[in-house]
């Protein structure tokens, strides 16, 4: 299992659980909801990360080319780890001020 150190992502980040269901209206506009136990719970955080300088900017980007489709351990600041994949297609970094780099992505948990 890969892992890095950089600063914890900025509070706020979202966290999204997709819960497989499949939601329907009738005809009679009655809402009909199904879900298998069997179907899977998919937990995906988007982590937003700014105020990183522009060294560890780039030694992050790097270990995300580097270990892309590897499984990677992300430990949020409430301390719980979490084993997941990097969704994010494209990662953009974008330069708000000197030693102010920022970046986002899509975790998703791995169950």
């Amino acid at each position: 299992m890969a892992t890095i150190p950089i600063k914890n992502p900025k509070l706020g980040d979202t966290q999204l659980t997709l819960l497989g269901m499949v939601v329907r209206h009738t005809a009679g506009n009655d809402l009909k909801v199904y879900k298998d136990t069997g179907w899977p719970t998919l937990t995906r955080y988007h982590l937003e990360f700014e105020a990183v300088s522009k060294a560890d900017m780039d030694t992050f980007v790097e270990f995300l080319i580097a270990n892309r489709g590897q499984l990677l351990e992300y430990t949020d600041p409430l301390g719980a780890t979490h084993s997941g994949l990097v969704t994010t297609e494209k990662l953009s970094v974008t330069e708000a001020g000197e030693c102010n780099f920022q970046t986002s992505f899509d975790f998703e948990i791995v169950p």
